[in-house]
């Protein structure tokens, strides 16, 4: 090869590689600019919308002014918040799931996308199972923080989330957590007492860490209604985290039959 074909080769390779290394770092630009985005966004609807709850008698640490968030998006139905972790974010519903996989609470597009409850759960919790999505961000955000239940020290300084809504508060007690596929029957929402109970012990055999006191307490019978925190893992291609909750409803309100 001659030394002008040589260089032409050189420089050729030089300007590939140029280009790739160009297009990497305009894509890792894009990606930081919307997490960042996004965090900005849902710092700012926290910081309007909630405060430290008044009554210090109060079990939940915080307080949500549900009229302020739903002039925001008349979907929200609710509020996940775990004391001392990322999660503090308003729970929107929309008519189909795909509807803020990739949007926020503004309705901006934005890979974060929102937390949201199943399109087909009954906003007022009266199912056996209801169940709320979130990305697992790399940047912790979101429901990265879910996977962390995977070590044994992290589920015992977190055993209890909170739920909120404009009628009460309720109080997650952290059940189960575990890998499972996304067709898994941990996403079952319509099923009778028996396949419940079923449910229940296929989400104990398959816990990968030592229940709180609280939670080991609880037999089958004692519960009437679960949360299903889900997120992506990456132990295998379309994995998924989820994290089991127990709640109760109140007296008055109707259970599902």
């Amino acid at each position: 090869m001659s030394e002008k074909a040589k260089n032409i080769l050189y420089y050729a390779v030089l300007f590939t590689l140029s280009c790739v290394i160009g297009f990497s770092l305009w894509k890792l630009y894009h990606i930081f600019t919307e997490y960042n985005a996004a965090e900005v966004e849902y710092k700012q609807v926290s910081e309007r919308v909630t405060k430290p709850a008044e009554d210090p008698e109060e079990e939940c640490p915080i307080s949500v002014d549900f009229d302020a968030l739903r002039k925001i998006n008349p979907d929200v139905v609710g509020w996940i918040y775990s004391e001392d972790t990322p999660i503090n974010y308003p729970v929107l519903q929309g008519e189909t799931n795909d509807d803020y996989i990739y949007h926020t609470i503004e309705k901006q597009y934005n890979s974060s996308g929102s937390i949201f409850m199943d399109s087909f759960n009954d906003p007022a919790l009266t199912d056996y199972n209801t169940v709320l999505y979130g990305h697992h961000m790399k940047n912790g955000s979101m429901f990265a923080s879910i996977r962390k239940y995977s070590k044994q020290e992290y589920a015992d300084e977190h055993p209890v989330l909170w739920y909120l809504t404009p009628e009460r508060n309720y109080r997650l007690t952290v059940f189960s957590g575990f890998v499972d596929a996304p067709d898994s029957k941990v996403y079952s929402l319509f099923i009778d007492r028996i396949d419940f109970e079923l449910y229940l012990d296929r989400a104990r055999k398959k816990n990968n860490f030592k229940q709180s006191a609280e939670a080991s307490m609880l037999g089958d019978s004692d519960i009437d209604h679960i949360m299903v925190l889900s997120t992506c893992d990456y132990s295998y291609d379309n994995a998924r985290y989820v994290l089991v909750c127990t709640y109760h409803l109140p007296s008055d309100l109707p259970h599902t039959e």
